[in-house]
């Protein structure tokens, strides 16, 4: 596998009034790609992300079970995690995320929250993971969000209290030359979002496929 992209487009605070919320997860080795986006403001997203993201990793690379399953259990790790941790349990944030773990000639997915996944095969494009942002719901449904719905209002996320932890899952077989491209909101979002919720972070990830039985998998930044 060959890693092509990884991209961040900050926001117009990005520079100094506070950290990037968003994180890429990139390891090659483990065959693990993502994004993470944390929220809560500028207290406390940041830190999410980066919380969720460190422990997603460690878990997947420490359970020895199924592709699905580690991913399962990663997100579950994450989410246990920021809801434990004081220091993060004093706000009202959390995070969405977005992986795919790659293997034996296919594609696992693991998906909560405002990303995308979209997989590419010879120029179509499949969507395997969507925003699940209430105003998109309501959107893809041909209405608008009721009045007092947030622009980034999610249904469910990581280590948010109130917000159930509930994953989408997804399973894809891989061909050489196959790309996986991964995006937070900020890259998903119309030009509109400044209007109803403010500029936020975009993060791509763009993973190629090269060869879809090679192990150990490979991967370039």
């Amino acid at each position: 596998m060959q890693t092509l992209h990884h991209l961040h487009r900050p926001d117009a605070t990005a520079h100094g009034a506070h950290p990037t919320d968003d994180r890429a997860i990139t390891r090659p080795d483990l065959g693990l790609f993502g994004v993470v986006d944390g929220f809560g403001g500028p207290r406390w997203s940041s830190r999410c992300a980066a919380f969720a993201a460190r422990r997603v990793v460690r878990a997947f690379a420490a359970h020895a079970g199924p592709t699905h399953a580690r991913l399962a259990h990663a997100l579950a790790d994450a989410h246990a995690g920021l809801l434990r941790d004081a220091r993060l349990a004093r706000g009202t944030g959390g995070a969405t995320a977005t992986l795919v773990a790659l293997g034996a000639g296919e594609a696992h997915v693991a998906h909560l929250g405002a990303g995308r996944l979209v997989h590419v095969r010879g120029g179509r494009a499949v969507e395997l993971a969507r925003d699940d942002r209430l105003v998109a719901v309501w959107a893809r449904v041909g209405g608008f969000a009721p009045e007092g719905v947030r622009a980034r209002e999610v249904t469910t996320a990581l280590g948010c209290p109130g917000l159930p932890c509930v994953p989408a899952y997804a399973r894809v077989a891989l061909r050489a030359d196959d790309h996986l491209v991964l995006a937070t909101d900020g890259y998903t979002r119309s030009s509109a979002r400044a209007s109803v919720g403010g500029e936020d972070d975009g993060l791509l990830v763009v993973v190629r496929v090269l060869d879809p039985g090679a192990s150990p998998l490979r991967a370039v930044i």
